[in-house]
């Protein structure tokens, strides 16, 4: 059973991309477009319907939510931003570490300084 759950598409997926959920750096960037998101439609959202003495978001909070409150409705409005910025930044930081050139330790960097010519010093000239 296990091993037929390892084989489906998800899990490959899973596997393929396991790498890129140990990046700490995507997720914070992650983090910092959810709040960020939040706190820009929320507010938004909050200041226009504050502007029409929250005419127009009762309505709708009773239409969608069943409930006649408008700040429940900020707060849907608010956290649908947030998902999509938080997204939206979350792709973007996993494609900068994506495209990202590799970080090459010290014996590479001296591998590559060091000359290649043809004569060595231990050869007379």
């Amino acid at each position: 059973m296990r091993s037929r759950f390892l084989k489906s598409p998800p899990a490959r997926l899973f596997w393929h991309f396991r790498g890129h959920l140990r990046i700490t750096r995507c997720w914070k960037s992650a983090l910092a477009g959810f709040l960020g998101g939040l706190l820009l439609w929320g507010g938004l959202v909050a200041y226009i319907s504050l502007s029409n003495e929250h005419i127009l978001a009762k309505r709708v909070s009773l239409l969608i939510l069943k409930v006649e409150n408008p700040w429940m409705l900020v707060l849907a409005s608010g956290l649908v931003g947030a998902l999509v910025s938080g997204l939206a930044a979350l792709a973007g930081s996993f494609l900068v570490a994506s495209t990202a050139a590799p970080v090459a330790d010290e014996a590479t960097e001296q591998q590559d300084l060091e000359p290649t010519s043809a004569t060595t010093d231990d050869e007379p000239r």
